[in-house]
């Protein structure tokens, strides 16, 4: 149980760096889906129950362990967890949307996977995340088109429906991720400069120090020299 004084430090320390702010933000998130995501857990353990998709109760249950497994394991790196936690959302995501099909949460999933992705991993990541909900709503789109692809409410969401609001979705996501990338980028270029400067200082700092021992150094040779050389002519 050592671990647990080890978190709560984390959690209540503030942070110094750009990367000591990263993982604080990373286990806030992970904390959040912890605890907030239990009740969607049991909803969705239940439905999946209700309905006989015993594939989706262990998909949402493993989901639900690997979370933990994440925020509890100090020894997995920043970028591992960062990585897999915006992975995991953007697969219950792909799980909702091919579970419900469009009336489902699936939006809600894929736009939090990246805006998370921008905060966690930066600027690239973002659009790549991005990047892999076009390609998504793409695929979807034919496969929805042809008639591929079946939901049992298909009837009450044509193609039409599906478009409009895809692409109304596909618009608010990209202007809200490439904001909070553009955001976070210069959050961190800024913090970045800000340590650099820091650093900077202290070096200068260190610099000015020695030059001063120095100076004394050589002060005091001087005042022993003209102490001998006064006892020599004495």
């Amino acid at each position: 149980m050592q671990f647990i004084p080890g978190i709560v430090e984390k959690f209540t320390r503030v942070p110094k760096t750009i990367q000591e702010w990263n993982e604080k933000l990373l286990f806030g998130i992970l904390a959040s889906l912890l605890f907030f995501g239990a009740p969607a857990l049991i909803s969705s353990v239940k439905m999946a129950i209700d309905t006989g998709q015993p594939i989706n109760l262990v998909i949402y249950v493993f989901c639900y362990g690997f979370a933990a497994f994440l925020l509890f394991t100090p020894t997995v790196p920043y970028k591992v967890k960062a990585i897999f936690t915006v992975l995991l959302i953007f697969f219950l995501g792909l799980v909702a949307l091919r579970t419900l099909g469009p009336i489902g949460s699936w939006r809600i999933y894929l736009f939090a996977s990246a805006i998370l992705a921008a905060l966690l991993l930066g600027t690239r990541a973002g659009f790549v995340t991005l990047a892999g909900i076009y390609c998504l709503a793409f695929v979807f789109s034919i496969l929805l088109h042809n008639g591929t692809i079946h939901w049992n409410l298909n009837e009450l969401y044509d193609f039409n429906a599906w478009k409009v609001t895809t692409i109304t979705f596909l618009f608010l996501t990209s202007v809200c991720t490439i904001a909070i990338s553009l955001l976070i980028s210069g959050i961190r270029r800024f913090h970045a400069a800000a340590e650099q400067s820091a650093r900077d200082l202290e070096s200068a700092s260190n610099r000015l120090r020695e030059e001063i021992a120095e100076h004394q150094k050589t002060l005091n040779d001087l005042r022993i020299s003209r102490d001998q050389l006064f006892l020599a002519r004495s």
